[in-house]
């Protein structure tokens, strides 16, 4: 695992996600206010939603799966086509902008104890997945500069274990954002509920 993982790409696409939560907040303080009202009023009904327990339903799962996965093929792509690879700081940007939005909403929505409602919304699956899209782009970023070196240098490139490796990681990433889609759908609801 450690010679998959290159510490400074992992430290910068950190930065470029923890930019872009500062962003999103940023962009929250900078919205009209008849926006924040409305955001504020989305807040509400989406947690009343949680708290009766609408939520959990297949639905649900489904379309938190398909947006995890859009990240990771995405990141996929973005390294294997690697002329197009520093995309993949755009993905961590946005996702971390996401979040940013999203904590700052409810902390405008319901003041001090939004910020507790906000930490425990965001833990387990937000902490999962982000901790995923930081690896996994690290490692894919690693991979798509060693191609374009084998590219620039004319070097011979072991393609089928090149895709092998990255078939392998692209299911584990799925794999972990599967269990992170049910974690928000089942355990997250559940805590949520609780505590609003």
């Amino acid at each position: 695992m450690k010679k998959l993982i290159d510490k400074r790409l992992l430290t910068v696409v950190s930065i470029v996600l923890g930019i872009g939560f500062v962003f999103g907040i940023v962009f929250l303080i900078c919205t009209s206010s008849f926006d924040k009202i409305l955001i504020k009023s989305e807040i509400i009904d989406y947690f009343n939603v949680l708290k009766e327990g609408k939520s959990v339903s297949f639905s649900s799962f489904i379309n938190s799966f398909k947006t995890n996965f859009i990240y990771i093929a995405l990141i996929t792509i973005f390294s294997i086509v690697y002329v197009i690879s520093p995309l993949i700081l755009f993905i961590n940007f946005y996702k971390g902008m996401i979040l940013g939005f999203y904590t700052a909403s409810i902390v405008l929505t319901y003041k001090a104890k939004g910020l507790f409602i906000a930490l425990v919304s965001l833990f387990p699956h937000h902490l999962i997945m982000c901790t995923t899209l930081l690896v996994y782009s690290s490692v894919m970023l690693k991979y798509s500069l060693s191609l374009f070196k084998c590219t620039k240098e004319g070097e011979s490139l072991n393609i089928k274990l090149f895709i092998k490796r990255i078939s392998i990681l692209f299911i584990a990433s799925i794999m972990i954002s599967a269990i992170s889609s049910l974690l928000e759908l089942f355990l997250n609801s559940f805590i949520i509920s609780l505590i609003i």
